[in-house]
């Protein structure tokens, strides 16, 4: 408990609380509840800054209550080693006067007063800290967590951003910087390990070409799967196969017309379907797909099932599933654009990297984390300037109220005490 007696003086007809510096301000928590003429008032129609006021009132109602009041006054005396500027008015904030539980907002304070480019670094001023969202605008370093590639001193920490930024949205700073923030760095760790995971996996039946041997399957699998079905067919009923092919009535009918003559051929099996269900290399017919299934013996059956006579249909599936799973393995390629970087890139942005990008992002968010903490009421560097205090109680001819002492409170803060108010106080001084 503060040793600073409390001082009842007489103003304005009435005894009224002194308030002369701010260790009598430390004394309103000892004062007897009941000598409140209020306990809360309205935020609104009141003549001072509302930006105070809105971190006055900390739970939002629009209403200032007496242990709002009381808390401001509290966490002002813990943050303040020296409160002599308090005493004197001033509106200039002498950093070493700070105590160690107000380092976040000296840490906040100093990144104003470098993005500033101040020449004094050991003071700031109320119009310095409310400078500041301009400021931290055109700064890199400006609270919002987001490192842009013009930010970072690193040479290859510079390159590491400037390559996730050609591979992810990115995020603009409050600048308009494009830069990285912890979330696309989330973002790319889980994209660049799926993407290594599905590089290095690969579906490759046939080695380094076995993209273009499954797409050569996948040409050809109506004509094989119609082959293999067909000789099923003359398996169950023989006379089937001479229903598969071109009589002598229609190759009359088509002689004279070319156009007719291919789509009979064209339509015809790939070859004589075999009961047995074998595809013989040496029986295909000359027809639209001879090339190639030629191609398929040599370069896709041949590797897989080795050197046959025959393709049967349980090797046709197997080539079949392989050729599909291999296109399913190329088609997710387009789900991993991070490959626009290269295994081996990918690889060298690794964990460890990723944290030290993640670090500066950090470092840039704790001074958002600073200047939230109430950074910009302590700078004002009198919340409670006991001068303006004094000069409403002296003005008033009515008890002191909780509507009285906020509004007084805030012009003290923005440095709008009225001078009629003041000529009215020294007219009504009386002890």
């Amino acid at each position: 408990m503060s040793q600073t007696p409390i001082v009842f003086r007489r103003f304005g007809g009435s005894l009224q609380l002194r308030i002369r510096t701010f260790a009598d301000l430390e004394r309103l928590g000892d004062l007897d509840p009941a000598l409140w003429i209020a306990t809360a008032c309205p935020t609104t129609g009141m003549n001072c800054d509302p930006r105070f006021l809105a971190h006055l009132d900390s739970d939002g109602n629009n209403r200032v209550r007496t242990e709002e009041l009381l808390k401001a006054i509290a966490w002002t005396g813990q943050m303040l080693a020296d409160r002599s500027g308090c005493d004197e008015a001033s509106d200039v904030l002498v950093l070493d006067r700070l105590t160690p539980a107000g380092a976040p907002l000296r840490a906040a304070a100093e990144q104003v007063l470098a993005n500033l480019h101040a020449a004094d670094r050991t003071r700031i001023s109320l119009a310095q800290i409310r400078s500041k969202e301009e400021v931290l605008k055109q700064e890199s370093a400006n609270g919002d967590g987001v490192v842009p590639p013009e930010a970072v001193d690193d040479a290859s920490l510079k390159q590491a951003v400037v390559d996730l930024l050609t591979v992810m949205p990115g995020v603009k700073d409050q600048g308009g910087h494009l830069g990285i923030d912890q979330a696309t760095l989330d973002a790319f760790a889980k994209a660049r390990d799926a993407a290594l995971a599905w590089h290095d996996a690969p579906v490759l039946p046939w080695g380094p070409g076995s993209v273009e041997q499954a797409r050569l399957v996948e040409r050809l699998r109506p004509a094989l799967d119609a082959y293999f079905l067909q000789c099923r067919l003359v398996a169950v009923q023989p006379d089937a196969g001479a229903r598969l092919r071109l009589t002598a009535e229609r190759l009359d009918e088509s002689l004279a017309d070319p156009i007719a003559l291919k789509r009979w051929l064209d339509a015809l099996p790939v070859a004589e379907p075999d009961p047995a269900g074998r595809l013989t290399w040496s029986a295909l017919r000359r027809g639209p797909s001879f090339e190639p299934l030629c191609a398929l013996r040599d370069s896709v059956a041949t590797p897989v099932l080795g050197a046959a006579p025959a393709l049967d249909e349980a090797g046709w599936t197997r080539l079949r599933d392989q050729a599909t799973a291999c296109l399913a393995w190329k088609a997710d390629e387009a789900k991993h654009l991070v490959l626009k970087l290269g295994a081996d890139r990918l690889r060298g942005l690794d964990g460890a990297l990723l944290a030290r990008l993640g670090a500066l992002c950090a470092d840039d968010k704790r001074i958002s984390d600073a200047l939230a903490t109430g950074a910009t009421e302590l700078v004002s560097a009198c919340p409670f300037c006991y001068q303006g205090l004094q000069v409403g109680i002296q003005a008033m001819n009515a008890p002191l109220t909780m509507r009285d002492i906020t509004e007084i409170v805030y012009m003290a803060l923005a440095g709008t005490v009225r001078k009629e108010t003041t000529a009215a106080a020294e007219e009504a001084v009386s002890e």
